[in-house]
């Protein structure tokens, strides 16, 4: 009796698992259908289900598809309900809109969806082949796998949300290279920052109970028993793979896999990036975050150059010395200027009165564009006057180095002290190895002040750093030196903390119209302080911005973005007026220098524009270059090899229609003045010592 027990009660794992699969297939190998239906429709449809329903594996993988599919799409609407008025600005704001931007979201999302279960499909379909032992082994790397590929993708998605709605563009190379360069400094924007924190802290949950929902359907399933039907597994795979070609085109009978173009299903821009995956866009970046620029040939950009800024084969321009009266300039480069918030714009929010007042006193500059969208494309081209590179952060990326700027040119005078001021921690996007290399001999970063910075990401406050500012400039000046100083201001950076105890009192009610003011008023007092100053008159004061801010929704690469103001100041030496130039952010420094008398060789891709004129101004943003003129606006984006061309004169909102197919030439010419001036700059920076070009 006790040899019968032992006998069909098998004791170990394997014989147990090996016993209930024999119990499966025998129950699967004989159908429950009633008896006299096996000829019926119905028993016919029972039959067949029953033979080719979709086995353990392939049954487990697809509900984690749809899962993902629907988190994705969940993640798509918060960010429309969160920008919904995006949707009806521009000429295309069809009711249909949102629907078609999810069907093309879901479509990106089906191909992300297939990389990612690929791999755990062919490990169930192997371990279907195995034994027990190293079949659970598959399964256990199979669910793994989809834990490690959904969670950062998840997070990935719902931090797109607040970075898209800051930038005007989605997740990309350039947030990866800020967070690998200074983790210490992202992490304190996030975790001093509300919006930041909340959306980090959703994200994380909601992709550690994707990943656990997904552990624990796989335990449900027995996921680890493999298939009943191996044979039936191995032919849907096949089919799965065989079905890929149309797959990774979202499901389309079209000739290539999807990409960018896909989602420019309008001209509604926000639909259009609405479409897209975030992951796609991420990933599709993340391929140039090391790369160089290789826009066209090298040699052929720089003769294009020469020709266009009239330089010979060194590229090289004398400025001769000449009698001013100024004989020290402060250059204040404010965080996030952009010219949509002045009141000369027609934005009555009074955000910005004291820049407002100066400005009507002073030389206004209102066609003047920064180079990119970022602090380090602003201060690299300012200081340089150079461009911006597609994805790369110019101050910590490239070999560029000791570049001869007309800033170091200055600091080899004995009379001249070049002075560098900043909020925060000096080394946070290499500010302090940069500019000390390029020039400037004296710099004060946030270990330079006595106020505390507790709670404060960006250092302390701006009236702070500008108080002292003042007193090192005076005593530089006392000891008969001349100043040539640089103020890098940053309170109107998320995460905002503007003080509400030095007299600062807002008008506005949002945190980042409080910065705004705050940043403005700090400016204000700054020059009411200077006005006092033995040495104001005898001061060339120069107000402009690192890059704008994307508060307005127009372009593929916003105006408000890029357009940035430009002020000189200097009332007993400067009438009021406003000046129509077309003006580059890499002018700045060749124009003000030349307007302070200084020799200087001028060997960037700047112009003095008092002395001459600029036909096109070249820009960019992340993954994009783009040149404008008088009438037009052209965009490239880089990473999905889309153009963009904008028609300045066309009729209200049609101005913002793509008519880049329609204008072939304008395209092709446009497109070779942005080429040439990228790539060779680029040559400029990585070759400091190449004497021609």
């Amino acid at each position: 009796m006790q040899h019968n027990q032992k006998s069909t009660n098998p004791t170990t794992e394997q014989e147990s698992e090996v016993a209930a699969d024999a119990y499966k297939t025998a129950s699967v190998a004989t159908p429950s259908v009633e008896r006299g239906t096996e000829t019926t429709p119905r028993g016919v449809v029972a039959r067949l289900w029953h033979r080719f329903k979709p086995t353990r594996p392939v049954l487990y993988l697809a509900i984690v598809a749809m899962a993902g599919l629907l988190t994705f799409s969940l993640i798509r609407l918060v960010l429309f309900m969160r920008n919904e008025e995006l949707l009806s600005i521009g000429i295309d704001t069809s009711d249909t809109l949102l629907f078609d931007a999810m069907l093309v979201g879901v479509r990106y999302d089906v191909v992300v969806s297939f990389y990612i279960l690929l791999i755990p499909l062919l490990l169930l379909t192997i371990g279907d082949f195995l034994s027990p032992k190293p079949r659970k082994v598959l399964s256990k790397v199979a669910v793994g796998w989809i834990a490690v590929c959904y969670l950062p993708i998840i997070v990935c998605g719902i931090g797109d949300i607040p970075f898209y709605e800051h930038f005007d563009t989605h997740v990309n190379a350039v947030a990866i290279s800020y967070l690998l360069n200074d983790m210490g400094q992202a992490t304190s924007m996030i975790f001093h920052d509300v919006g930041y924190l909340t959306f980090a802290l959703i994200s994380f949950i909601v992709g550690i109970l994707f990943v656990a929902l997904c552990i624990r359907v796989a335990r449900r399933m027995e996921l680890h028993r493999g298939s009943e039907r191996k044979y039936i597994s191995l032919l849907l795979t096949i089919l799965w793979i065989g079905a890929s070609p149309l797959i990774i085109r979202g499901m389309h009978l079209q000739p290539r896999p999807m990409s960018a173009r896909d989602a420019a299903i309008s001209e509604n821009k926000f639909a259009n990036e609405l479409s897209k995956s975030p992951v796609f866009v991420l990933a599709k970046s993340v391929g140039t975050l090391w790369s160089s620029v290789n826009l066209m040939n090298p040699n052929k950009a720089c003769r294009y150059v020469r020709e266009e800024l009239g330089r010979d084969n060194t590229l090289s321009l004398i400025s001769p010395a000449k009698e001013t009266p100024w004989e020290h300039v402060v250059i204040v480069v404010q965080e996030s200027s952009t010219v949509a918030r002045l009141a000369r714009e027609g934005n009555d929010e009074g955000l910005t009165p004291c820049l407002d007042s100066l400005i009507r006193g002073g030389r206004y500059y209102q066609n003047v564009y920064s180079t990119g969208t970022h602090t380090c494309h602003g201060l690299y081209s300012t200081i340089t006057s150079l461009p911006s590179y597609i994805n790369i952060n110019p101050l910590t990326d490239g070999l560029g180095s000791q570049l001869n700027t007309i800033y170091s040119q200055i600091a080899q005078r004995e009379d001249v002290s070049t002075m560098f001021f900043v909020t925060h921690d000096p080394n946070f996007d290499n500010v302090y190895g940069f500019t000390t290399t390029e020039g400037f001999e004296l710099f004060w970063g946030e270990n330079q002040y006595t106020a505390p910075t507790q709670h404060k990401t960006w250092g302390v406050d701006d009236h702070v750093m500008f108080d002292h500012a003042l007193e090192s400039i005076d005593s530089q000046i006392v000891s008969g030196q001349r100043v040539v100083a640089m103020i890098l201001t940053c309170s109107n950076h998320e995460p905002y903390n503007a003080p509400l105890d030095v007299g600062f009192t807002p008008t506005a009610t949002d945190e980042e119209s409080i910065a705004v003011q705050y940043a403005d008023w700090s400016l204000g007092r700054f020059m009411d302080m200077a006005h006092e100053r033995e040495w104001f008159d005898k001061t060339l004061f120069v107000i402009t911005g690192d890059h704008g801010k994307a508060i307005t929704s127009d372009y593929f690469i916003p105006d408000s973005f890029v357009h940035i103001p430009l002020l000189m100041y200097s009332p007993a030496h400067i009438d009021a007026e406003v000046r129509d130039d077309l003006m580059s952010q890499m002018d700045t420094t060749p124009t003000v220098m030349a307007m302070l008398g200084y020799e200087y060789t001028n060997r960037s891709l700047g112009i003095d524009v008092n002395s001459t004129s600029r036909r096109m101004i070249p820009y960019g943003a992340d993954g994009c270059i783009a040149a404008r003129d008088r009438r037009w606006v052209y965009i490239y984006a880089a990473n999905d090899n889309m153009r963009y061309l904008y028609d300045l004169e066309a009729d209200s909102n049609e101005r913002l229609r793509n008519v880049a197919a329609q204008h072939p030439a304008v395209v092709d010419s446009m497109h070779l003045y942005i080429a040439s001036m990228t790539q060779t700059g680029w040559e400029i920076h990585n070759n400091p010592n190449r004497t021609t070009f």
